[in-house]
Parts: structure tokens; C-alpha cells; sequence
């Protein structure tokens, strides 16, 4: 185990309560990794706590079935009620309680008129021994650190390694041979990695080992998909083409598209994974849709994440994992055209 891991290991087992914070992020695929962690927490008896903003219900039906209810239980933080009173309008000259079965009265004594509307009730955050940042965007770090009150705060994040592989070498310091518990997860938290990388290998036989039900892996993928996931799918395929010179995978999907399948918007980064799994060898993946209808949406990927960083800072947006999302286009052409523009600076 080196350093900086039983470093983390000693702050884990010295604190009792923990937050996990990952942003807004939608994508499964990087709330897994941090979800097993959150998981791995309540295993070791922590109070951990995670936020999931705006998850579809067949988000929350994929997490159960991969790592149960408790997955997305214990997700409050912990706070504080506060009673405030202005002494100034109302002077206390004695507070004091008293229980009456399971009520509690709060008793308090002043030589003033008692005006219910000098009483503030609030809540109050109550910082935790230990904050985790999965993986957060730039723009989103200072809002998270502000968000919740802590003791201690460590970040993890995509640089030098995967988060899959740092996560599953924390869960494994922390747990042990209990890590198994987690062995469904981790596999398919490992098919948006690249399949043919020696880490992605590496790890594939260490989960193998633990004899993952891969029966359980195919309904958890099926319920996160959706049911008409094959059929769009079938379409992104007619619609993808590999630009040899930029080194892009171009695909396009039309609302028509969405409509006629009777699919959502969730199966837009499940069909991302599924076709940068199958064109190998490209160097930037560009996948365009139109939903609502005449709004154009794309989100760029890559193999190389730091090329995949510089085009992302030349279009003015924000790395997200390992894509970047553009919006706001009024056709296929337009977004078509900028896309094309910064890729060619990329590869001259």
C-alpha cells in the first residue's frame, strides 16, 4: 500500500461521518465508481452520505439492482434544527425543557409579551469529518466545498489513472476480501474504460477472480438502458460514419429518432460507450443529437485525455470525464461545422 492510500485509509477509519459530492453529473458511469465507494463507507459503518441530482428512475432501478437499496439510502446530510430568538424584542430570563412521553416542551420564561413571530426555526449543516469530491468540474469545485461544511476534504480525480482503478485499490485497502460484495459493480463500472488498455485488462482479471454473475450484470445494464435502447441504437449505427483524415467518429440522431423508438435522452451516453467501443482506433468520437426538436446537442470524446482537454479548452467548455457536452445549436450543419474546425487544429 503506498503513501498517499494509508494516508487515506487512517483519515477513512478516523471519521465517522463522510460526504460524497460528484456535481451534477448525469452519467452513470462516473457515479458508479463514486456510488461503491459511498457503499463501501456504510460498510465500514460510516455515516456516509451522497447526492444524485436528477436521476432518472431507471437510474435509480439500476442501482438498486447492482448495489441494493442502501445505495441510495442514508443520502441526507447531516444537519442541526436551530430555535433563534431575538433577545432584544423578547428577553429571556430563563429557558429550560421538559419531556412529556415523547415530546419534548421547551419552556422559556420572559417578562415580555411572547410574539411567536420573534422565533426563527432553521437548519443548520453540520460539517463533516471528511468531504470526498469525485472527480468535480473547475467550475463546480468552490459551489461543492461551500455546499458542505467539513472537517477534512480529499478530491479524487481522473488524472494519471482511471477513478475505476483508484477506487477499486481504495475499496480493496479498506475491505479487503469484502470487496467482492462489490465485484458486479466494478465490472460494469469498467466497460466505459478503454477495453484495450493493460490497467482496464488488469483489473477485469481481478474481478474475474471474485466470479461476478454476469446474468445480474445483463438485467442492471437492460434496466439502465431502457427498453427501446437496441432499437436507437440500430439507428446511431446507420447514421456513424469514421472521417479518416480528422480521426473522428461522426454519429447523429434525430429527434424523429427518439420519438419512433420511444426513447429519452439517458440512452445518448450509453450509445457514446457502445460505439467508441466499437471504432477502435479513433481518436475523437463526436456524437450529435436533436433533442427537443431544432435544439442540437453534442458531446465529444477521445482516447487521449489531454488532447481531449485542449479541444475542450478551445471551445470554451469544460472536461467531463472523458467528453465534453456543446449545446445550443440551431441545425446539424452548424454544430457539424464547429466541431470539424477545432478538430482540424488538433490534428495539423
Amino acid at each position: 500500500m503506498n503513501e498517499v492510500l494509508q494516508k487515506f485509509k487512517e483519515a477513512v477509519n478516523g471519521a465517522s461521518t463522510i460526504a460524497v459530492r460528484i456535481g451534477g453529473v448525469k452519467d452513470i458511469s462516473k457515479i458508479l465508481p463514486f456510488l461503491i465507494l459511498h457503499c463501501a463507507f456504510l460498510e465500514l459503518g460510516k455515516k456516509s452520505s451522497i447526492i444524485l441530482e436528477n436521476i432518472s428512475e431507471n437510474t435509480k432501478k439500476f442501482i438498486e439492482t447492482i448495489l441494493g437499496n442502501k445505495a441510495l439510502e442514508l443520502s441526507k446530510e447531516p444537519e442541526n434544527t436551530l430555535i433563534k430568538i431575538d433577545t432584544e424584542k423578547i428577553p429571556v430570563s430563563e429557558l429550560k425543557y421538559e419531556k412529556e412521553g415523547k415530546i419534548i416542551k421547551i419552556i422559556l420564561s420572559s417578562s415580555e409579551n411572547f410574539d411567536t413571530k420573534n422565533i426563527q426555526i432553521e437548519k443548520e449543516k453540520i460539517p463533516v469529518d471528511l468531504l470526498l469530491l469525485g472527480d468535480p468540474r473547475e467550475n463546480e469545485l468552490s459551489d461543492l466545498l461551500k455546499q458542505t461544511p467539513h472537517k477534512e476534504v480529499v478530491k479524487i480525480t481522473s488524472k494519471e489513472k482511471g477513478v475505476e482503478q483508484k477506487i477499486f485499490e481504495i475499496v480493496s485497502a479498506l475491505l479487503g476480501e469484502k470487496t467482492e460484495k462489490f465485484k458486479e459493480a466494478f465490472w460494469i463500472a469498467l466497460e466505459s474504460c478503454d477495453p484495450h488498455s493493460i490497467e482496464t485488462a488488469n483489473l477485469r482479471n481481478k474481478i474475474l477472480s471474485f466470479g461476478p454473475d454476469f446474468n445480474k450484470i445483463s438485467d442492471a445494464n437492460e434496466l439502465m438502458r431502457g427498453g427501446g435502447f437496441w432499437k436507437i441504437l440500430g439507428r446511431a449505427l446507420q447514421r456513424s460514419e469514421f472521417e479518416k483524415d480528422l480521426k473522428t467518429a461522426w454519429t447523429f440522431l434525430t429527434h424523429a429518432d427518439f420519438e419512433k423508438t420511444g426513447s429519452s435522452e439517458d440512452a445518448v451516453l450509453p450509445i457514446f460507450y457502445e460505439i467508441k467501443k466499437m471504432r477502435y482506433g479513433a481518436e475523437f468520437f463526436a456524437f450529435l443529437w436533436e433533442f427537443p426538436k431544432n435544439s442540437i446537442k453534442t458531446v465529444i470524446g477521445g482516447g487521449d485525455q489531454e488532447k481531449l482537454k485542449i479541444l475542450a479548452n478551445e471551445m470554451g467548455r469544460a472536461l467531463s470525464s472523458p467528453y465534453f457536452f456543446m449545446d445550443g445549436f440551431s441545425n446539424f450543419s452548424e454544430a457539424e461545422i464547429k466541431i470539424r474546425g477545432g478538430i482540424k487544429k488538433m490534428i495539423q
